[in-house]
């Protein structure tokens, strides 16, 4: 199966610590194309405080339970639907889902990381759910010990208003939540490309469609590194003259002579 995070993966991305994988604590795993965050992970590197992972095409947040000293995760610009898998990222102190999937009919999964007490700053910045007028407030009343949404700070009063409307906001959740779920439907039957208001082909962002576009892209990236290898055969031979032509006899007169390119 391809997409997963692999020994070879990590060790590329370690040389800052000596290529030794069991004391690292930065990783980078950007653009990677990585579908999966399975268990090795975890056990290769265990003491990881920072870990991004940006730009790649996971689903789900899942077997990061061994990263107990996790401090940040940035795992933006991914295909998560929802917020889960945490709970044992004790030390969690940033999180950054910018630019996943989350929608309104997800947004209460947002609770799970209420036991994230070391939770100071939260990035859903180009989520759905984000359009929702009341999800700010929302996730202010939610996360009592968040600090910053995003890069916003949370003021004190801003935080009472939020407490103080939260029965309501719950009750507008739950009734866009089953127009959400109706709606999921007519989603899954929404051609990925359509015209738009100008009569311009468009793709729809989804994560399917981001499927769609790196898989494009890696093919196109593999079709670029197969033409710059191709067999000396087929290599168009240089026109520029190999070597020079002998000097003139004695007493004869030399010429200056410029070769283009």
């Amino acid at each position: 199966m391809g997409g997963e995070i692999t020994q070879e993966m990590i060790r590329r991305r370690s040389e800052h610590n000596e290529c030794v994988l069991y004391t690292m604590e930065e990783l980078v795993l950007q653009e990677e194309s990585i579908e999966r965050i399975d268990k090795t992970l975890g056990i290769l590197c265990p003491h990881l405080k920072i870990l991004y992972m940006p730009n790649n095409l996971i689903p789900r947040l899942q077997n990061l339970h061994k990263l107990k000293e996790l401090e940040y995760l940035n795992i933006s610009l991914n295909n998560i639907l929802k917020i889960e898998g945490l709970e044992k990222c004790e030390q969690l102190q940033k999180l950054d889902m910018t630019l996943n999937f989350v929608d309104i009919q997800n947004l209460p999964s947002v609770c799970s990381l209420k036991v994230n007490v070391h939770l100071k700053e939260l990035f859903l910045t180009g989520n759905p759910c984000t359009d929702w007028d009341g999800y700010r407030n929302y996730v202010i009343a939610k996360l009592s010990h968040l600090k910053r949404l995003d890069a916003w700070e949370i003021k004190p009063r801003e935080r009472i208003i939020a407490l103080q409307e939260i029965h309501h906001l719950e009750e507008d959740l739950q009734a866009m939540g089953s127009f959400a779920s109706s709606d999921l439907v007519k989603a899954s039957e929404t051609p990925q490309i359509r015209r738009d208001a100008k009569g311009e082909l468009k793709r729809t962002y989804t994560p399917d469609t981001r499927i769609a576009e790196h898989r494009e892209l890696k093919e196109l990236r593999q079709e670029e590194e197969r033409k710059s290898h191709r067999p000396d055969s087929q290599v168009k031979p240089s026109t520029r003259r190999k070597g020079f032509d002998p000097l003139p006899e004695h007493g004869q007169r030399v010429y200056q002579r410029n070769e283009g390119g």
